[in-house]
């Protein structure tokens, strides 16, 4: 029917019940919405509604629910901007989505260049990236992107060689990283 349903640790709200106890079951998520994808993060929850639209709960101390608060949300509310959306990825405090007409838009936390906008700083609000994209992939505090020319890119944290560049280096602004590439996949 287009309900979510969560379980699990809720001390954030992720669960989006209303409250922040903790559910060993099954619990319904509190909107009337129609739901087409969810996407679970670290502290955060995100689903696309059957219009496209994005609506985020649960941690939001690092603006990763996308409403250019930092407020936590305890049941599903609505990213900010008109951005329709195709998919979501939630990393460990930043969250970025595909929007349909292939732009990628990042938001949340930024301090190792995971938002790929060349800052290092929160943003509370969705970003878009230049390059048209038909995935994206997430990790704790990196971002991984295929492109409509089938070339993956990453950004953001790379102290364990994550981004697939040859070194250690962080880069605040995609990299390219392999060509051929249909779909990409990270870790945390």
């Amino acid at each position: 029917d287009g309900s979510v349903w969560c379980w699990g640790d809720n001390r954030n709200g992720q669960l989006g019940d209303g409250t922040r106890t903790d559910a060993l079951l099954p619990v319904r998520a509190q909107s009337q919405a129609t739901y087409v994808d969810v996407e679970a993060g670290t502290r955060h929850t995100c689903a696309i509604k059957d219009d496209g639209m994005a609506d985020c709960w649960g941690a939001n101390d690092r603006a990763q629910l996308g409403d250019g608060s930092l407020t936590d949300h305890l049941i599903p509310s609505r990213v900010s901007l008109n951005v329709r959306y195709e998919a979501l990825a939630l990393g460990g405090a930043h969250t970025c989505g595909l929007g349909r007409g292939r732009r990628l838009w990042c938001w949340g936390e930024g301090a190792s260049g995971q938002l790929g906008d060349g800052a290092s700083v929160l943003r509370g609000n969705p970003t878009q990236l230049e390059g048209d994209y038909i995935s994206v992939s997430t990790g704790a505090a990196h971002t991984c992107g295929v492109r409509v020319s089938l070339e993956a890119f990453c950004w953001g944290a790379g102290a364990q060689g994550q981004l697939g560049t040859g070194d250690y280096e962080g880069r605040p602004v995609p990299t390219s990283v392999a060509g051929g590439v249909q779909f990409v996949q990270v870790g945390s």
